[in-house]
């Protein structure tokens, strides 16, 4: 069956069915247009080579529930934006955390309080950091509090920049699991201190 000629729609009924081939097909279609989009948002090669891959995963892990209206292409769209979207969140998140973590506490903190509750949320960062596993933190501290590029990592370390790529993706996901939650403890910390 020649897979290049089918429609979005035929293509997609067949990947629903586990069709390797189809995929395959939807993959060449789109990837080039997809990848065009992710370099526009996220303004670097790598990490839109890692989106990319993670637009497609997702396709075909949600192969069997997706339900497709209208066209498959603004789909495909709506799906690579929002993971964008999601990433430039995460590093801006980590930026902040790295840049007040790392110049300590303020030196406009005059509260007791307030210098209890930074040193708790740097803790709960060097618990997140210190809890990845050890290449990846290894990945993490080279290109976050050293500041080198995935190139440089690549070369020090010996493996490519996208295997660097996806150990900083993981990264910052798993960090920012665990200071969404810490968030919270640090809020109940904050009305706990202040109630005393």
């Amino acid at each position: 069956m020649e897979y290049a000629r089918e429609t979005d729609r035929v293509l997609l009924e067949q990947i629903r069915a586990g069709n390797e081939h189809a995929f395959a097909a939807l993959y060449e279609r789109y990837a080039g247009r997809l990848y065009g989009n992710l370099i526009k948002l996220v303004k670097d090669r790598n990490v839109a080579q890692e989106l990319l891959q993670d637009v497609f995963l997702k396709l075909w892990e949600k192969r069997k529930s997706i339900q497709v209206e209208s066209s498959f292409a603004a789909y495909l769209f709506s799906i690579t934006k929002h993971m964008a979207l999601n990433f430039s969140r995460r590093v801006v998140l980590d930026a902040r955390v790295v840049s007040v973590l790392a110049a300590g506490t303020p030196s406009g903190y005059s509260h007791i309080e307030e210098g209890v509750v930074a040193k708790e949320l740097e803790l709960l960062y060097d618990n997140a950091v210190n809890a990845l596993p050890p290449k990846r933190r290894t990945v993490y501290l080279l290109c976050k509090h050293e500041g080198k590029s995935y190139e440089e990592v690549s070369r020090e370390l010996g493996i490519s920049t996208s295997t660097i790529n996806d150990h900083m993706v993981k990264a910052l996901r798993f960090i920012e699991q665990r200071l969404r939650y810490s968030g919270a403890v640090g809020i109940m910390l904050i009305a706990s201190l202040t109630a005393i």
